[in-house]
């Protein structure tokens, strides 16, 4: 999508972030093209980088996460208790994302 000069102007206008995540998004296609091993391999990675950052991090299989919000449907208080505690995540890893489709509830939990 970028040429080399332009993500080298970028970068010297402090838009660096922006460039290494279109560069992500680029290169998305490819990620999801790993093995199962290798995609696992490269979401813990990340995970440890960012806890070594300074940043809260969490990995979580996305039907382990639905299992505890349609626990925590039976009352609204436990909802917003479940999403307060998810949100406080800086960086959160969902694996098995997008296998099943989302009830519309759902859906309106993870958007």
């Amino acid at each position: 999508m970028l040429n080399e000069e332009t993500r080298h102007r970028l970068r010297e206008m402090n838009f660096g972030v922006l460039v290494d995540a279109l560069y992500l998004q680029e290169k998305q296609a490819e990620c999801l093209a790993l093995p199962f091993d290798d995609r696992m391999n490269l979401a813990g990675a990340i995970g440890r980088q960012a806890c070594m950052q300074g940043f809260r991090s969490r990995y979580i299989r996305v039907p382990d996460l639905l299992e505890l919000l349609s626990k925590a449907t039976l009352t609204t208080s436990s909802r917003c208790t479940l999403l307060k505690k998810f949100s406080g995540y800086r960086l959160l890893v969902l694996d098995e994302w997008l296998l099943n489709d989302l009830k519309e509830l759902d859906q309106h939990f993870f958007f």
